[in-house]
Formats: structure tokens, sequence, C-alpha cells
């Protein structure tokens, strides 16, 4: 693994290559996400999302262990594009979020797999039941094309993100929150 690169930095592993046509990112907003955690991350999301061409697509999954993940694009799970309106609503939306609960990504990576964006991104800064592994990855294996998810461990090295990319053919970024 590389040095842990700066969420928010040049080398940000939330950004997005312009060859993705459909991303879909799934962020970690659990209490210990509180802090300098979330505000960086948020700004960082926010920065990554005002890069993305209109002709890319994407949403954006906000997770604590709530069984209904919040999804700032009307309440409606939808790729949308990355219109300078649909990047502006979900910017300020994406403001207004706090940190709270505890992490259970699953039932919001399982609403991103079913949207069969080009690209995953999840990030956490904690282990999750590794079960979920499991059940994430046989669902995405149904998609056709099966779709990459890359993970960031948030100032941690996370081991159930590790695998999950690993089994999602994607990558693992450590990234910290500075």
């Amino acid at each position: 693994m590389k040095d842990a690169v700066s969420v928010s930095g040049p080398e940000s592993p939330l950004n997005v290559s312009p060859e993705v046509e459909s991303v879909v990112f799934v962020i970690d907003k659990s209490g210990s996400m509180d802090g300098n955690r979330i505000v960086r991350t948020k700004a960082a999301l926010v920065k990554s999302i005002h890069r993305l061409h209109p002709e890319q697509s994407f949403c954006v999954f906000l997770f604590d262990d709530r069984s209904v993940p919040l999804n700032p694009l009307n309440g409606k799970a939808k790729l949308k594009p990355a219109t300078k309106g649909n990047v502006r609503k979900v910017t300020e939306l994406i403001e207004e979020v706090t940190a709270s609960r505890g992490t259970q990504p699953h039932n919001a990576l399982e609403a991103a797999i079913r949207l069969q964006p080009g690209l995953v991104i999840l990030l956490s800064d904690g282990e999750f039941d590794p079960g979920v592994i499991a059940q994430i990855t046989e669902l995405n294996r149904q998609q056709r094309p099966m779709g990459r998810i890359d993970c960031i461990g948030l100032d941690e090295n996370v081991l159930t993100l590790r695998e999950l990319a690993r089994q999602n053919h994607g990558d693992y970024h450590q990234a910290a929150s500075r």
C-alpha cells in the first residue's frame, strides 16, 4: 500500500477519472466521523463532485447505522448527470450533513450497486460486519457487467474495506483527513 494521501488533496481517491461514465459515492457519516473528519470529507466530496463532467452521472449516499441511507438527490436513488444544477443541489445538501450513530454500509452499498454504475467509491473510517463483503460481492456479480468498488479507509487501515475492494475489482486507498 502507498503512503496515505489526503482525502482533499490533488491525489484524492475521491476524484473520478473522466473515463468513468457513472459513479456512486457511498460516504460514512457515523459518529466516529464527527469533527474534522466529516468536515474534510464533505469538502473533498464536494470538490470531487464539482470536478465531474456534465456527461458523467452520479449519485451520493451517506450512511450511518440507519436502515435507509440518505440519498441527497430528491430522495430517489437515481443516477443524475453532473450538470451545474444537480451539482449545486447535492452540494447544498451535503453541507447540512452531520455525523452520528454507527457504521452499517450494507443498505447504501446495495442501493448503489442496484443503480449499476461503472464505479462505486466507498469511504469509511471503521470496520463493519465482514458478512457484508460476501453479500455485496454476490449482488455485484449479478450485475452485467460487474461494477468496480473502490474503497477508502479514512485515517485507518480498514480490513473490511480492503477485502471488499479486492473482491470487487477495485482499489483500496488509505487516506488522511488532513
